[in-house]
């Protein structure tokens, strides 16, 4: 082609195109290797907002350094013309080239996943959201390894992905639904879009999908995907629960990071079965009445022994013996005393 940007990297032949740019193989004249050039559409480099972000976001993206993410090292303006310098990956897109050979073994289509989901958690953790995760940004090493391209260019280009025509073939298939919908969004995002990505290479075919790109990205909010397994019976039933897992309509039910989407990829894999979810909150507790207070028996003393005294009980009766005497006299002397008491009744008359 012969082109030059910034009078460094001189493009040799285009690689591949997308809704946001074109990708070009070209070669870094100051440091003698071949390189990934993407440019941005020329639509899109018209807006001053949109060229400043592109550029905000391959300094973040430059800041990634893990063996699944392609590694971005410059980006810059020539011209008016907005691109990003990347490191020139060997591999091809993970989806299959021939409509009639879609499928991947499930194994392999696990293992790509997983390798996907394992760069998203290291970006995540440096605070960087992928958000345009699609097979055309997942390239396959011919010895097996996976690389992620493309971190931060959906952020840069804003909304323009969804309003602009002709810009989104293949991108509005994987949105989330918050994205969809415009809302804020966060890693379980990425979470979706891989979800999906994972559902096309165990089926050959995305859920949704609709004669524009509108419609496609709206039909998610209020259809369900086809389970896997009506589609590839071969499919376990423990990696269909993986997958469907990821791609429920509430960020909430979905894995709360791409780490735990990739340990329960290589679970299901394995032939361990994924554990079920946890509630989301602890279950509240079931009022219980209070216990009823035990019955506790009355405490009784033990009956004393009592010990008898003969001499004691001989005093007694004496006592009493000598009261009844005193008693008995003093009532004979009142009688001989009172003239009252003397009166003489007759019982026989006069």
């Amino acid at each position: 082609m012969g082109s030059v940007l910034a009078d460094r990297y001189e493009l040799t032949r285009e690689l591949a195109g997308g809704g946001m740019g074109t990708v070009f193989i070209a070669d870094d004249t100051l440091l003698s290797r071949p390189v990934a050039v993407k440019i941005l559409h020329p639509e899109l480099a018209r807006d001053p907002g949109i060229r400043e972000r592109f550029h905000h976001e391959a300094l973040a993206a430059a800041r990634l350094s893990h063996p699944g993410i392609v590694a971005t090292y410059d980006t810059g303006d020539s011209d008016g013309v907005a691109y990003i310098v990347m490191e020139l990956a060997d591999g091809g897109p993970c989806a299959r080239s021939s409509t009639s050979d879609r499928c991947h073994p499930p194994d392999v289509a696990a293992d790509i996943a997983a390798q996907v989901a394992d760069a998203l958690e290291n970006a995540h953790r440096h605070g960087v959201i992928h958000r345009d995760v699609k097979p055309g940004n997942i390239l396959v090493r011919s010895d097996g390894r996976v690389q992620v391209v493309d971190f931060g260019i959906a952020k840069a280009t804003g909304a323009a992905d969804l309003t602009r025509t002709g810009m989104v073939i293949g991108t509005a298939r994987y949105l989330a639904p918050e994205q969809a919908k415009g809302n804020a969004i966060d890693p379980r995002a990425d979470v979706y879009s891989l979800g999906l990505v994972l559902y096309e290479m165990l089926t050959g075919q995305v859920p949704f999908t609709r004669d524009t790109d509108m419609a496609t990205a709206a039909a998610r909010l209020t259809n369900y995907a086809r389970p896997v397994r009506e589609l590839r019976p071969e499919v376990s039933p423990a990696l269909e629960a993986v997958v469907m897992r990821a791609l429920a309509r509430e960020p909430a039910d979905r894995y709360q990071n791409a780490g735990a989407f990739a340990s329960a990829i290589r679970d299901a894999a394995s032939g361990r079965v994924e554990e079920p979810a946890k509630p989301r909150t602890a279950p509240r507790p079931t009022p219980q009445p209070p216990p009823a207070p035990a019955y506790q028996p009355p405490v009784r003393s033990s009956p004393r022994k009592r010990h008898t005294n003969p001499m004691a009980w001989l005093l007694v009766v004496i006592a009493l013996a000598g009261a009844a005497v005193a008693i008995a006299w003093a009532v004979q002397e009142a009688s001989s005393n009172d003239p009252a008491t003397t009166t003489t009744i007759p019982l026989n008359g006069p």
